[in-house]
């Protein structure tokens, strides 16, 4: 991360010790090129939207700068997976990121089973390509509703 971003992070908390306890992501979008800007001043594809709990301030990140201030990656890894599947530069679910998905409460038990069964086929067929599809659009409208915590008691 940028100190740029990292110390406009700070500047806008109120604990100057442990600032990432106030924020949260509040929207994530995929942009399809490079059309935004971190708060680093870096373009950014990806964007994320965070949002300070305790006094309403707002920054925009990149993907390299928000998993330079999270305790907890992996979540940022399966965000970006699956925008990586909704922009169609993704194409198979490793039960990796089905299980970190359901982890993070994307999934419901019929939609991870589902993922765990057809995951690594090469080639799907009439209602599995329908189901995916309508998981891959329940998942991604999910994300992109926000509410992630910076942090994780997982």
């Amino acid at each position: 991360m940028h100190m740029n971003a990292y110390g406009n992070l700070v500047s806008l908390s109120e604990d100057k010790k442990e600032p990432l306890r106030e924020w949260t992501v509040t929207s994530v979008a995929d942009l399809g090129k490079r059309l935004g800007s971190c708060s680093c001043g870096t373009s950014i594809r990806y964007l994320f939207r965070i949002t300070n709990e305790k006094n309403l301030n707002t920054l925009t990140l990149g993907s390299t700068c928000i998993k330079s201030v999270t305790d907890e990656s992996w979540v940022l890894d399966v965000i970006t997976f699956w925008l990586e599947m909704e922009a169609g530069t993704r194409h198979q679910i490793s039960h990796h990121y089905a299980k970190d998905t359901k982890r993070l409460h994307l999934l419901d038990d019929f939609e991870f089973k589902f993922l765990l069964s057809v995951g690594q086929k090469r080639k799907l067929y009439g209602k599995q390509t329908e189901t995916l599809d309508r998981i891959k659009e329940h998942v991604i409208d999910r994300i992109k509703c926000g509410g992630y915590k910076m942090w994780s008691d997982l």
